[in-house]
């Protein structure tokens, strides 16, 4: 995979010992999330407070940006922060976004920024398999061809904000994402547009799958602290932006 001017790839893995960790948590957040698709489909629900909007956040491109070579982790923030959260993700799955939009998912770039974390996020399409369509793995290669262009995190704050209200919609198409895409400055040219229209022969996209089959295939999302799941009990919290902050101070104060 090639890595844009100023990327930094990680040739060892940053953690070791997660294959089949929150497996148990894994498995709970996958009811909840094909639970969350039914009702999005019979209800119209939409997205949950979108921090994001219409436009990238300002600096969220200036955190580091890096990629795990052996877990295909996109890596954000310091490499030396003493905690590093791990966040699988479908780009299709309905509670990952709620989970990136309740304010959760913003919380941690936040203190991705305040070098208090990093946060590392690891990619699985496997919602394609199930419902149809092939928009997890657009979605996954145009991830990788911004981390290439260093405008991963903003991509990924847009990403959730613009997903279809159910998985059974495979809408992110190859112009929906380049029309995402064309909000980030920079973003688009012949690199980022040909990886986002021939994801279905994307190296990152391929090993990111086989990296999250390792890790045990967890369900999306996951969210692991210094490679330990959360308690089962705190699974709710994660989409309540007030309760995960509680949740991340037990963690760095």
């Amino acid at each position: 995979m090639t890595i844009g001017p100023g990327r930094t790839l990680l040739p060892d893995p940053v953690r070791s010992g997660r294959a089949g960790e929150g497996s148990l948590m894994g498995e709970m957040r996958n009811l909840g999330c094909a639970l969350a698709a039914c009702v999005a489909a019979a209800v119209g629900i939409g997205v949950y407070g979108p921090w994001w909007k219409d436009e990238p956040k300002p600096l969220m491109g200036e955190l580091p940006e890096r990629l795990d070579t052996q877990t295909m982790a996109v890596v954000v923030g310091d490499p030396s922060a003493r905690t590093t959260v791990t966040v699988f993700e479908d780009p299709r799955c309905v509670m990952t976004r709620e989970f990136e939009t309740s304010g959760s998912g913003a919380h941690l770039v936040e203190l991705a920024r305040q070098r208090k974390i990093s946060v590392e996020y690891r990619f699985a399409t496997f919602i394609d398999g199930k419902q149809g369509g092939s928009g997890s793995k657009r979605a996954v290669a145009a991830l990788g061809a911004a981390l290439d262009a260093g405008k991963f995190t903003e991509l990924h704050g847009l990403l959730y904000t613009n997903q279809p209200s159910t998985e059974a919609v495979d809408g992110f198409t190859d112009d929906k994402l380049l029309s995402i895409a064309s909000k980030i400055p920079g973003l688009r040219g012949t690199t980022f547009d040909q990886a986002v229209r021939k994801a279905g022969d994307n190296d990152f996209v391929t090993e990111a799958d086989e990296a999250h089959a390792r890790a045990g295939s967890p369900a999306t999302p996951t969210i692991l602290v210094n490679g330990q799941p959360l308690p089962v009990a705190m699974a709710d919290a994660i989409y309540d932006k007030d309760d995960f902050a509680g949740i991340m101070r037990s963690y760095v104060g």
